[in-house]
Parts: structure tokens; sequence; C-alpha cells
């Protein structure tokens, strides 16, 4: 189902790599989950990434590896949005 993939780097660099590599499987996924958000939470893809945007304070101080590679892969994947919603719930 999900294809296996070889990264290599520094978190920015295998963000990159993977958002490349699994770009389609990456748009699916975020308009998926904006459906989920908009069913279950009553809010828009934008909202979401607003309300979770609240995160990166944290993510920067406690997993900052974690939100470099979160950028590549958005970056790599093209997907110039925030990803930080797939992060958090409603």
């Amino acid at each position: 189902m999900f294809p296996i993939l070889h990264l290599q780097g520094d978190p920015q660099q295998r963000g990159q790599q993977y958002g490349s590599q699994a770009a389609q499987l990456i748009r699916h996924s975020i308009a998926s989950y904006a459906r989920q958000f908009a069913y279950r939470c009553g809010l828009t893809w934008q909202q979401a990434q607003t309300q979770a945007e609240g995160s990166l304070p944290w993510l920067e101080r406690h997993v900052p590896h974690l939100l470099e590679e979160i950028q590549g892969i958005a970056a790599g994947s093209g997907s110039f949005c925030c990803l930080y919603p797939l992060l958090t719930c409603c």
C-alpha cells in the first residue's frame, strides 16, 4: 500500500525527499484530512491550519527536528500548505 522510501540527510533533507517521492499520497491525505476536519470539527482546512499553528512554539522547543522534517515534507511535496493540522485533533 505504501512505498518503501530510502531517505538520507538531515531532517529537512529527509522531509524534502519524502515529500517529493510521496507527493501524490500526501495531497490525497491532505484532502482526506480536510474533509475529516470539516465533518468532525466544523473547520475549514484554513481554520484547522490556523488553529494548529499555535503548536509551533512547542514543536520548536521540544522536537525541532520533527518540525524541520514536516517543513521539508511540505516543500518537497509541493503542498506549500501547513501540514501541522495532521499532528493535531479537534
